[in-house]
């Protein structure tokens, strides 16, 4: 089954954060279900408003928690790249913790925050 979202519901999630233009936005990724879903509704919210998904980034940091964390980021550049999206593998080469992939979720978040992902255009 596919469910459509009217306009409105997108507008909803999406207009009462960011307004009604979303060029220069980031979407940090990770490749759950939760930050896929994320995704793939922003880019239906773009296909309804006459919107570009060219002009969004989605931004994925490759932690190196688990063996597969690399494959996982680039699942997610080849969705985002299905959807328009351009798109950032953001590595993270600092001090990561011990157990538990949840821990390290607040420091995922400062890598993008942190990071100058829109200078090089080779990591688009």
């Amino acid at each position: 089954m596919i469910v459509r979202f009217r306009r409105a519901e997108l507008d909803g999630l999406f207009a009462s954060l960011i307004g009604t233009r979303a060029a220069g936005v980031a979407l940090a990724v990770s490749g759950g279900s939760d930050s896929t879903a994320l995704m793939v509704l922003f880019a239906e919210w773009l296909a309804q408003s006459g919107q570009s998904p060219a002009d969004t980034f989605v931004l994925t940091v490759d932690h190196g928690l688990r063996q597969r964390s690399r494959a996982e980021a680039e699942w997610v550049a080849q969705m985002a790249a299905g959807l328009g999206f351009r798109h950032a593998i953001l590595p993270w080469a600092g001090a990561k913790p011990k157990t538990g992939v949840q821990a390290a979720r607040a420091p995922r978040a400062t890598v993008c925050w942190r990071s100058s992902w829109a200078a090089p255009a080779s990591a688009c």
